[in-house]
């Protein structure tokens, strides 16, 4: 089993129990609600899709909310007045179904939904001087399907995203929206009578057991505990901690995980997350965050990357990826944790 990359644990770090930070990186999350309100406008362009129809299954991994904004002090649950299954239906029937006489249902399977605002520090390296800017992003993926006769025919898949400087509580809507006409315009631009004539014929029962699945992992099926180490998601998801003995620090500016091999602790840098028995940690960066069930899925209070809060001196940002080997440069940087909550992404262990 591939071990690297270790390296030896240094003698001149000033090491801080890592255990002793945990509460703050493990806060309750958010329990109120931010409700998004659709708009009802005509939509930019008449699409005519061949479908008398539309059915939408929710099938992501959390269907209580839409993801998570700051509002009036306090992160809040993105919600809807009704449920994201009746309102892509409503759109979709007010714009974009024609009203031929076609006997097949349009049906959208949605497997992630996901909107959020995060510090433009966590993802734009270059951005030296305005770290601390909001970002809204809007995700999606979403499988289409003809349903006739009670079987289905697989038309496309759809993998998107969307990004603006606006703040979500002004700009959730118009992002939702503007993702449904993006699928449906993705939908019209098929040759749908070629694929209605080619495309395999799929028994209902075996496209429901199919997204059924996916809640059935060991991880999400029984959530035991193991002290351990997560090389990948997918040990994650199959529950499967590899037994390695190892001890967890912390300085000013990162989490680390020592492995012992041979009698000696090594610091230990090429893994998903870990168990330490009690909760799992999900590994961001340099720090390590934990995670909390939620629903079929679980979160975090947590960053992608730590940012400059104020305008950074040193615009060599090579030292932020060099946690391991030049600590000094780091902690001039003066970088931090800016936490939010955060969701995993159960199909790739991504957290947005």
């Amino acid at each position: 089993m591939p071990m690297n990359p270790v390296y030896f644990k240094p003698t001149f770090l000033l090491i801080v129990f890592f255990l002793s930070v945990c509460d703050l990186k493990s806060q309750s999350l958010p329990r109120s609600d931010f409700q998004l309100e659709l708009k009802d406008e005509p939509g930019p362009q008449k699409i005519d899709l061949p479908f008398s129809t539309i059915k939408v299954l929710d099938k992501r991994f959390d269907s209580s909310k839409l993801g998570y904004l700051f509002f009036r002090s306090s992160y809040k649950n993105i919600t809807l007045k009704s449920s994201l299954s009746a309102a892509m239906e409503e759109v979709f029937r007010k714009n974009f179904l024609s009203s031929n006489n076609s006997d097949r249902t349009l049906c959208i399977v949605i497997r992630t939904l996901w909107m959020h605002d995060l510090k433009s520090g966590e993802v734009d390296v270059e951005d030296f001087n305005n770290e601390m800017k909001n970002i809204s992003k809007y995700i999606l993926k979403a499988d289409v399907y003809s349903f006739q006769n009670n079987t289905y025919q697989a038309l496309t898949r759809i993998d998107t995203s969307f990004e603006s400087k606006s703040s979500l509580k002004e700009i959730g809507y118009e992002l939702l929206n503007n993702s449904f006409t993006y699928m449906a315009h993705r939908i019209s631009s098929l040759n749908l009578e070629e694929l209605f004539s080619r495309k395999t014929k799929i028994n209902e029962s075996d496209v429901m057991n199919y997204y059924e699945q996916r809640f059935k992992k060991p991880r999400i099926q029984h959530d035991t505990l193991s002290r351990g180490i997560y090389l990948t998601f997918a040990d994650f998801l199959n529950n499967h901690p590899r037994p390695y003995k190892f001890s967890l620090q912390q300085d000013e500016q990162s989490d680390y995980l020592y492995i012992e091999e041979n009698g000696q602790e090594k610091l230990f840098t090429d893994f998903w997350g870990f168990s330490d028995g009690e909760n799992l940690y999900l590994r961001l960066g340099f720090n390590f965050f934990k995670l909390i069930r939620d629903n079929n899925t679980y979160s975090l209070w947590g960053c992608l990357q730590a940012v400059h809060t104020t305008p950074s001196r040193n615009k060599n940002r090579v030292v932020r990826y060099m946690a391991f080997g030049n600590l000094a440069n780091i902690r001039s940087a003066k970088l931090n944790n800016v936490l939010r909550p955060m969701q995993l992404d159960m199909e790739t262990g991504i957290a947005y």
